[in-house]
């Protein structure tokens, strides 16, 4: 297998070794003797948790996107990206949405930083921006 992937991304053998070697400490695949690797199976709680973290996500995204276009009266990506920019507290599922013109990011907006640790999700710490 680590052959194949030697081939298939241009690198040498160690830098694959190290990412296989992450993602099993992570819990991401799991290693088979003579075999090569499988990927951890997800439960069906893990599934449905991404699907909906996704999907109000996705939500929130069309409703930034629908507020954008039309206050730059058009699709056309300058005046989009623009008044993408200049977002203010835009009414959206997990909130209000206003955008730091500087960074881009949004303020005022808890995110939080997830590992995975033996297949599961674990929290690492909450991180917010603010004006």
């Amino acid at each position: 297998m680590q052959p194949k992937l030697v081939e298939k991304y241009q690198v040498g053998i160690t830098p694959i070794r190290e990412a296989l070697q992450r993602l099993t400490q992570e819990g991401l695949i799991q290693p088979i003797a003579r075999f090569g690797y499988v990927v951890t199976p997800m439960s069906l709680s893990d599934v449905t948790a991404m699907y909906k973290l996704g999907s109000v996500l996705a939500y929130d995204a069309v409703l930034w996107l629908a507020d954008a276009m039309k206050r730059a009266g058009t699709t056309e990506g300058e005046k989009l990206k623009a008044a993408m920019e200049q977002t203010q507290n835009l009414p959206v599922l997990t909130g209000k949405l206003s955008i730091d013109p500087k960074t881009h990011n949004p303020l005022n907006k808890p995110a939080i930083i997830q590992e995975t640790r033996g297949g599961k999700f674990v929290y690492v710490k909450t991180c917010v921006t603010t004006d």
